[in-house]
């Protein structure tokens, strides 16, 4: 939430990614019902958090715990998973920020 958003709820990416997870319109309309077994609206911050979480949860899943390919696919899609050549630097910056503070909150050093 913190490496996206900023922790604000009304964040709007260039993508059109919206809330404090960042997460794109169609993806809440397509993962809602599969992953929080419900419609959920991404102007809602607790939908938004909801999605948002069920989806990386499910990322983490698919690539067997690997952060990074589960933050890539967050972020840029599957496809940018296989080949990292084609992200570019604000997707890389992302990525590493995100996976940066991921290992600072799991060693206790993370600040809101």
């Amino acid at each position: 939430m913190r490496g996206g958003s900023g922790w604000n709820q009304a964040a709007v990416s260039v993508a059109g990614a919206i809330g404090v997870m960042q997460v794109m319109p169609a993806t809440a309309a397509a993962a809602g019902p599969l992953l929080v077994h419900r419609n959920a609206e991404v102007h809602d911050l607790a939908d938004n958090i909801d999605l948002g979480t069920a989806i990386l949860r499910s990322n983490l899943d698919r690539f067997h715990g690997d952060l990074v390919g589960a933050l890539v696919d967050y972020y840029a899609g599957p496809s940018a998973v296989t080949d990292w050549s084609h992200l570019d630097a604000d997707e890389r910056h992302y990525v590493w920020g995100v996976h940066r503070l991921a290992v600072a909150f799991q060693q206790g050093r993370g600040r809101a």
